[in-house]
């Protein structure tokens, strides 16, 4: 019989294979010449699809997706899913983990450990026979000796401590990221004696209240957090680590330590030019106001809000219809602009002249921009001074 603590570790090192596969997997609108295909997630899915255990995968309309494992054998899994199993008594062992029973058509029953979990609208579920029978598939050590080998490559530090919050298996990229030797690693720390080290080498950041912070990790180490532990470390060399601990009920913890410094440095750029962006276009006289398709307006500047005044705060193509109504003259132009914004064909762009109430002629230009957003510019009069300032300014020169 396979050890429940080792089954823990392969259940929550397969969930998060496809965590990462489905965080990395292209929308299907995506054009294959502009996907990156990388080779670690085609080894992702290369284990998942050849691991020596069932998995497979179900929605409310039936099974989805199911791995070799479960396709090379005469258990109706492949076709049945969870259905095909029977549950005695609805044993449980932790957590969401249960015994299911398979009764094979010369009668022999076989017992099967059975993790689920759920991801959206889709369950995730993973078999592992319990028969003391030898056979092909049965071979967890491989499978780990598989899995060592595919998170050695990747650039994401790994830490998995078992039921007795001893570290039981780590990457070389952790070792990069938090500077331990892999000889004091080898040693296998327990949890808080890990935290202890890095606090000692200046890794961990600082906190105003240790002991309190400690608490948290003691409460990640008894699995007792409701939800996952997620920091960004700043680092005193400058890197910032993104750290996420996942508990789960058998004991088990694992830690992912992400560099994000680049990724942050990106988001600091892209802000920054976006906040440039808007300072340029707040400062411009022309009024801008800019609609997605869905007729949402997304942004508006300073100038167009001074001259609309109270009639500036609308939130949808139809509120901004409403508000150039009251403002101008009646005009069919409004009613063109609705469906020009709700246009999903291509379209060019076109202009139009409109009058204030007071009598005053606006130039309007309607222009489609990236990503089918629609963009208004509103061309007031100049104001020019009165002529007692021109005077003086001639005067002055």
């Amino acid at each position: 019989m396979i050890e429940l603590g080792i089954l823990a570790v392969i259940f929550m090192m397969s969930l998060w294979l496809v965590r990462f596969i489905l965080k990395h997997q292209p929308a299907h609108h995506t054009k294959p010449s502009t996907v990156l295909a990388t080779p670690k997630i085609n080894m992702l899915k290369t284990i998942l699809e050849t691991a020596p255990f069932f998995a497979w995968s179900e929605s409310e309309n039936g099974q989805i997706w199911s791995n070799r494992a479960v396709k090379c054998t005469d258990y109706k899994v492949d076709q049945l899913g969870n259905a095909a199993f029977s549950f005695p008594n609805n044993s449980v062992i932790a957590g969401k983990s249960r015994i299911g029973q398979i009764t094979k058509k010369d009668a022999k029953t076989t017992e099967f450990n059975i993790f689920n979990h759920k991801i959206e609208d889709v369950e995730y579920y993973f078999a592992f026979a319990r028969s003391e029978e030898p056979k092909p598939l049965k071979s967890p050590d491989r499978f780990i000796q598989t899995m060592s080998a595919t998170f050695a490559h990747l650039q994401i530090g790994i830490a998995v401590f078992d039921h007795r919050n001893e570290l039981s298996l780590f990457n070389p990229a952790l070792t990069r990221h938090l500077g331990l030797r892999p000889e004091w690693l080898l040693k296998k720390p327990n949890l808080l004696g890990f935290l202890d080290r890095l606090r000692d080498t200046q890794i961990l950041p600082e906190p105003k209240n240790y002991s309190s912070w400690r608490k948290t990790f003691q409460k990640i180490e008894r699995s007792a957090m409701k939800d996952d532990y997620r920091e960004d470390w700043g680092l005193p060399d400058g890197r910032t680590l993104r750290v996420v601990g996942k508990p789960h009920p058998s004991g088990t913890v694992v830690f992912l330590f992400e560099d994000v410094t680049a990724i942050l440095a990106m988001e600091r750029q892209f802000r920054s030019h976006i906040s440039c962006l808007n300072s340029i276009m707040d400062a411009a006289t022309t009024g801008l106001a800019v609609f997605d398709r869905k007729g949402n307006a997304i942004f508006r500047n300073s100038a167009l809000e001074q001259a609309l005044g109270v009639h500036s705060d609308f939130k949808t193509i139809q509120g901004f219809s409403r508000a150039m109504q009251v403002i101008f003259q009646p005009t069919p132009i409004w009613g063109d602009l609705r469906q020009y914004v709700e246009d999903a064909n291509e379209r060019s762009a076109w202009q139009a002249d409109i009058e204030t109430r007071s009598g005053e002629c606006v130039l309007v230009n309607f222009e489609p921009v990236a990503t089918g957003n629609t963009l208004c510019e509103f061309h007031f009069p100049l104001k020019i001074n009165p002529p007692e300032n021109v005077g003086l300014t001639c005067a002055a020169q």
